[in-house]
């Protein structure tokens, strides 16, 4: 569960995704939320994220059946949809961005807690990896079939 901090950047490959995190492959929930939490969520707020797939909305989805009042992440999914129609990528995010939007940097949210009754933040993050890995193939397909961006890289 790594992630490469160069500059103002970071580089998250599979560990963290705009709205999202990766799936427990190896390691435990408490890894997994360290390296979220504790890590990655105290950067600068300005860091740019950069991570390794694009599967926004997909995740600005789950964040909204998580919360639907949740407003950074309703503005997260109206962002990576206008994105997809117009075949540009949501990445980079921010970590001011991801603190706001992303539940699984948000696993005491009232609305979190009130769903999985937990108080604990590394039960709460385990009960949200778990809630999404039950819609992740879903909604991977999803994500994959409906808003797959085939964007040019440009040089600066």
């Amino acid at each position: 569960m790594g992630a490469f901090a160069i500059g103002d950047a970071v580089f998250t490959g599979d560990t963290l995704f705009v709205g999202g995190c990766g799936r427990l492959f190896e390691g435990s929930a408490g890894d997994l939320y360290a390296s979220l939490a504790e890590r990655l969520g105290r950067l600068p707020p300005r860091t740019r994220v950069y991570c390794g797939h694009e599967y926004t909305a997909a995740h600005a989805r789950f964040a909204l059946h998580l919360d639907p009042s949740c407003e950074p992440a309703a503005r997260l999914r109206a962002r990576a949809l206008a994105a997809a129609s117009r075949g540009e990528p949501t990445v980079p995010s921010t970590i001011a961005d991801e603190l706001a939007h992303n539940p699984f940097l948000r696993p005491l949210a009232p609305a979190h807690v009130a769903r999985f009754g937990e108080r604990d933040p590394v039960r709460a993050f385990a009960a949200l990896r778990a809630a999404k890995a039950r819609t992740a193939p879903r909604e991977h397909e999803a994500s994959v079939r409906g808003t797959l961006v085939r964007a040019p890289i440009r040089a600066r």
